[in-house]
């Protein structure tokens, strides 16, 4: 494995029917580099997103960093609250939009 580290955004907003999926994808990447995950949750109130996304940062503490919004913040807060933990150079941002 080489020195490069990637960190990985997750932006959630009540998107329980999807996180899932795009957690344990990136979860099954087969990389030669390593890489970590923030999971940034904007206040999810109606489904069970919170408690799916905390079941992950305790099953994966070593790859994954959970952050829980205390109000909703819209999608700048969100992914700013993300950056700001930031401690890599590269970076990618997925993020589910409810319309």
């Amino acid at each position: 494995m080489n020195d490069f580290m990637l960190t990985v955004i997750i932006l959630n907003y009540n998107q329980a029917s999807l996180i899932s999926e795009a957690i344990e994808s990136m979860l099954m990447q087969k990389t030669n580099f390593a890489f970590h995950i923030i999971i940034s949750d904007d206040y999810s109130q109606k489904d069970n997103s919170i408690e799916l996304l905390q079941s992950y940062a305790e099953k994966y503490p070593e790859k994954i960093t959970l952050l829980l919004a205390k109000e909703n913040g819209k999608i700048l807060k969100n992914t700013l609250r993300a950056l700001a933990i930031t401690k890599h150079p590269i970076l990618r941002c997925l993020m589910g939009m409810i319309i």
